[in-house]
């Protein structure tokens, strides 16, 4: 007797957790979650693409869902790898080139694998699905507690209230000298800015004579 396939939902828990976590790591900034909706609605708009396309194509929708998932850890991760390699490694003499070839091998290593042993990925349907579930309750409860303890984003109210201010410094009101605060920031000499950006500031270095 054919075992009925358990219910799947982990690529789309999965293909949403990049964005709460986003969202539920700058929840003290001016950041509206509308915002991730698009990239939301794209996410999970190519992920539903793909898993049908593949599962017509497989006639197994657990492949498909497995293929989603290795295409949404890759994707997601690509950046955090290279900053990690190329950063923390130092691995200078890398380049995307490099990291893509990789990437590619790794999914053509997944495709060979879900292809060949697929028809087993039915057992970790449940077990995919939990660690999706729980991977995705930790942003979800750090926005709903965020959500009760400060008030909602309004532009608005950035500034928060406005206040008059009494200045109470000598000689306000009267007729004070200008100051000028002067920031020297590597500014470059005048024969630099002659010899390789064609720019006469002589007379600006005159007026600081």
């Amino acid at each position: 007797m054919k075992r009925k396939s358990s219910l799947i939902v982990y690529p789309i828990l999965f293909g949403l957790y990049p964005f709460l976590n986003l969202y539920a790591n700058n929840l003290r900034k001016a950041f509206r979650f509308s915002e991730l909706a698009l990239p939301i609605a794209l996410t999970l708009g190519i992920t539903l693409a793909v898993w049908l396309i593949l599962g017509l194509v497989w006639r197994n929708l657990t492949k498909a869902a497995f293929v989603c998932l290795v295409l949404q850890m890759l994707f997601f991760s690509y950046g955090h790898v290279y900053d990690f390699l190329v950063d923390t490694l130092a691995w200078r003499w890398l380049t995307d080139a490099h990291l893509f070839a990789a990437w590619l091998l790794l999914l053509a290593a997944a495709l060979f694998l879900v292809l060949k042993w697929g028809q087993r990925l039915d057992e970790f349907n449940g077990a995919l699905n939990l660690v999706a579930v729980v991977l995705i309750s930790f942003p979800v409860f750090s926005i709903a507690r965020a959500s009760q303890l400060q008030p909602s984003y309004d532009p608005a109210n950035l500034l928060g209230e406005p206040f008059e201010i009494q200045p109470t410094a000598n000689g306000y009101g009267k007729a004070l000298p200008d100051i000028y605060y002067i920031i020297l920031d590597g500014f470059p000499r005048e024969d630099v800015l002659a010899e390789f950006y064609e720019y006469d500031s002589s007379a600006f270095s005159g007026r600081l004579r």
